[in-house]
């Protein structure tokens, strides 16, 4: 039976492709005109949602467990695909519009903004949760 940390990273697995279904037609829309191929994107956005979901998950596990070296490596590739969608348009486009650099680093910074917070928020919670947990003292036979 699944763990409340499997659950929680399922429900964070759908939430972030969600997202990536979103940004995919938004690119599509948007940026096709400008040499960001809409099925090279979603493949780059999909190809990176799915191991930043797991990561990004597992940092925040790592956190709480207080695994310092375990979340530097969470926290690598949770940065790596993070930035992989973005730095695909970047890369991509051709005379991007100037306000298609200001929405995506705006989304990007926001995001990660809102990702730390949060993370951080939800790791104290959890330390508080189990600094409260009651240990039982052993008792030795002797």
């Amino acid at each position: 039976m699944p763990g409340r940390r499997d659950r929680l990273e399922l429900a964070w697995f759908f939430a972030v492709m969600t997202w990536s279904v979103i940004r995919i037609i938004a690119v599509s829309t948007w940026l096709q005109d400008y040499g960001v191929d809409p099925f090279y994107y979603a493949a780059v956005d999909l190809g990176s949602s799915a191991p930043y979901s797991l990561a990004s998950a597992r940092l925040l596990g790592s956190l709480v467990d207080g695994r310092m070296r375990r979340a530097a490596a969470w926290g690598a590739l949770t940065v790596v695909t993070f930035l992989a969608p973005d730095v695909y348009i970047f890369t991509a486009g051709r005379a991007l519009p100037w306000a298609s650099y200001v929405v995506v680093g705006t989304i990007a910074t926001v995001g990660a903004g809102l990702a730390i917070r949060s993370g951080r928020a939800n790791v104290r919670e959890r330390r508080l949760a189990l600094e409260a947990v009651p240990v039982e003292p052993v008792v030795s036979a002797g």
